[in-house]
């Protein structure tokens, strides 16, 4: 067998990539064990939020970004507002995500964390070889969290309906929007023959993520919105 430079490496350094790191971290079975962390990105920027509902306090609540008790829905014909109590909706920005979660890995002296893109995954002999981009690693295991677009490409009797989303946090110059309140779906825009929706998400009166959703076989860049 040839030589381990390390026993896990983790593909990706998102949600799951992360999560994943800090579960292994901080478990004694893997107190020994090297673990190494590759990504394309460095994680420094806030390139995508996240968004739950939940009853009460959450494992998250500390990375809270905004929170609304009130969510509204609306159509061509129809606009209601609801409280939803005792559930919060709960928004969650990457880059607060990727800070505290890089922060915890300084205690877990077995993860190291490499800004490398992954070009091939080779598996022989009871070991994997990771290809990035300059450097090559032998380990045990690999978790490869990105996501496989040939799953979608792939022929079917069926269309693959993807859902895709395009954002703008935009600023009025007067105060215009409710602040605990959530337009979680919209649908009064055109559909164009898709399901297509808009979220408006307040972080101040005058300040919201202004979201765009669409569910279709081709992508949003195709649609052209």
């Amino acid at each position: 067998m040839a030589k381990l430079d390390y026993d896990y490496i983790i593909i990706g350094a998102g949600a799951a990539g992360l999560l994943l790191a800090d579960a292994l971290g901080k478990d004694s079975f893997f107190y020994q064990k090297n673990i190494l962390i590759l990504d394309k990105d460095a994680k420094k920027n806030n390139d995508r939020t996240w968004c739950l509902r939940e009853k009460g306090k959450g494992q998250f609540d500390n990375l809270l970004y905004k929170t609304w008790n009130h969510i509204a829905f609306k159509g061509k014909d129809f606009s209601e507002s609801y409280a939803i109590a005792p559930y919060t909706y709960k928004m969650i920005r990457g880059i607060d995500f990727y800070e505290h979660y890089f922060e915890k890995f300084k205690d877990y002296s077995n993860i190291l964390f490499q800004q490398e893109a992954v070009k091939e995954i080779e598996e022989s002999m009871g070991t994997v070889v990771v290809h990035t981009d300059g450097n090559q690693y032998i380990c045990k295991k690999v978790f490869d969290s990105r996501f496989n677009y040939d799953m979608i490409e792939a022929d079917g009797p069926y269309p693959v309906i993807q859902q895709h989303f395009i954002g703008w946090i935009i600023k009025t110059p007067k105060p215009v929007f409710e602040v605990d309140q959530a337009t979680y779906m919209d649908f009064s825009i055109p559909q164009k023959d898709n399901t297509r929706f808009m979220y408006v998400l307040p972080f101040q009166k005058d300040t919201a993520l202004v979201e765009y959703t669409l569910f279709s076989e081709d992508s949003i860049i195709k649609n052209r919105i």
